[in-house]
């Protein structure tokens, strides 16, 4: 059997400035994805949980601005109506964006992306330390950090409740 392996690489746009995405590592696709897995688990039929997305923000902020999410999540009621070719690269921000810290990130690039999702107006950001096993959520009204002996809850999102350490589990037993 053979296993295809794109080798396109994602682009961004920040405010107008094409970049290339940084390349996840193996760590980061491994949280990645049990990311994902906990939130379609608990979004049920909320919405949908989507990984690698292109989301559009451009309207939104007044310049080219498209990011791509490791993990995003869109309310059911925001989709409704909406044709499938127009979902290829929707045009506004993920309700919840979630972005994992890579060793090759640009200096400043993820506080940028943060406050970009924010004023595009995601309700609710993550940013995921792989080294340090912690969550730190960003919404309007401030920030929180959860560390992996902690439950992450937000009244953002009520339904998004888990371990954090569930999180890094899949990580720890590959890495032990």
């Amino acid at each position: 059997m053979y296993a295809w392996v794109s080798e396109k690489s994602y682009i961004e746009f920040h405010r107008g400035r094409k970049l290339r995405k940084v390349s996840p590592n193996f760590g980061h696709g491994i949280v990645e994805v049990t990311l994902a897995t906990i939130f379609r688990k608990l979004a049920g039929r909320r919405g949908a949980v989507l990984t690698e997305c292109h989301f559009d923000m451009s309207i939104q902020l007044g310049t080219k601005t498209i990011l791509v999410p490791d993990v995003a999540f869109i309310r059911k009621e925001r989709l409704f109506g909406l044709s499938d070719d127009y979902l290829q690269i929707p045009a506004f921000s993920p309700d919840i964006a979630v972005e994992i810290r890579a060793p090759s990130d640009r200096p400043g690039e993820r506080e940028w992306k943060i406050e970009t999702y924010l004023q595009a107006e995601s309700a609710l950001v993550l940013d995921v330390a792989l080294k340090e096993r912690a969550i730190h959520a960003f919404t309007a009204a401030g920030s929180t950090s959860f560390s992996h002996r902690e439950t992450f809850a937000t009244d953002v999102m009520p339904w998004l409740r888990f371990d954090v350490a569930e999180a890094f589990a899949d990580l720890e037993s590959l890495t032990e």
